[in-house]
């Protein structure tokens, strides 16, 4: 499975385009579910060159997470397709 099909990938891409430069912590704990899976997910998509990490100047152990511009690119082309995928009626079976 590629990385951005895997749980969570797409949703930490656009969450950190949404909110760039939060704390890998805020980022991780956002929702309260499944802290261990999106930290590898944030990983791969560093690794893929998607978003990259920062430290934060005043603070030591903080790290700050930014879309870079092919995550920004990808991103922005899921939100605009966004709506459309909204409104199409499928059935369970489509899935």
């Amino acid at each position: 499975m590629r990385p951005l099909e895997k749980r969570y990938s797409l949703y930490l891409l656009l969450l950190v385009h949404q909110n760039p430069g939060q704390t890998k912590t805020w980022l991780l704990n956002h929702d309260g579910k499944n802290f261990r899976i999106k930290g590898e997910r944030l990983f791969e998509l560093e690794e893929m060159g998607l978003v990259k990490f920062d430290k934060e100047p005043r603070v030591r152990n903080t790290i700050l997470v930014f879309p870079t511009e092919a995550g920004s690119k990808i991103a922005e082309a899921i939100l605009n397709v966004y709506p459309d995928i909204r409104t199409q009626e499928c059935e369970p079976e489509d899935y």
